[in-house]
């Protein structure tokens, strides 16, 4: 895994802005806790993508932190099929969530219009992404599992706050109280 998320992490760096990145050392930390999982998707066994997931067996969702493709297979279907193929393993959790940029050139109007196709649909939850740069304001999207029901805003609430504090290491009712 080790080689697996050196590689990851220097193609991370070439497609997320550098205000949505982790450093290398908080996903080294953030993977050794047993809800984080990186998964390398491999369909032919060379590596197509990857994600890192937030887990949650106690609340039963899914919080994906980070997905891409690698360059040279965008634009194939893969994004798609491996975000299904990945959430079909987790059929017995209610909610994926997903943080999302607010569409504002081409490429985060492409990445809302990927979200929508599958079928997720925006919280309404006014939510900030915590970095060392700036607060930043992101869509939080859901999508149902095993559910058709929206998640109420407490559970989503609740589920901000665990996320906030195992995986980006801040405490989300403070970030959330001031504006931008």
């Amino acid at each position: 895994m080790e080689n697996d998320l050196k590689t990851i992490y220097t193609d991370m760096l070439t497609q997320f802005p550098k205000e949505e990145l982790k450093s290398f050392e908080e996903f080294e930390k953030n993977l050794k806790l047993p809800q984080c999982k990186l998964h390398v998707y491999k369909p032919e066994g060379e590596i197509v993508g990857y994600s890192v997931w937030f887990i949650d067996d106690e609340m039963e969702f899914l919080w994906l932190d980070y997905i891409a493709i690698l360059k040279d297979f965008h634009s194939r279907g893969y994004g798609s099929l491996y975000l299904r193929d990945f959430i079909k393993e987790y059929s017995d959790k209610k909610y994926c969530f997903f943080e999302v940029e607010k569409p504002i050139d081409e490429q985060s109007i492409r990445r809302q219009k990927f979200y929508e196709k599958l079928g997720c649909k925006n919280t309404g939850i006014k939510y900030f992404f915590p970095n060392k740069y700036k607060k930043l304001e992101m869509d939080l999207l859901y999508l149902g599992i095993n559910t058709d029901k929206a998640p109420e805003k407490e559970y989503t609430n609740a589920v901000i706050r665990k996320v906030h504090k195992i995986i980006h290491n801040s405490d989300w009712d403070a970030l959330s109280k001031y504006e931008l």
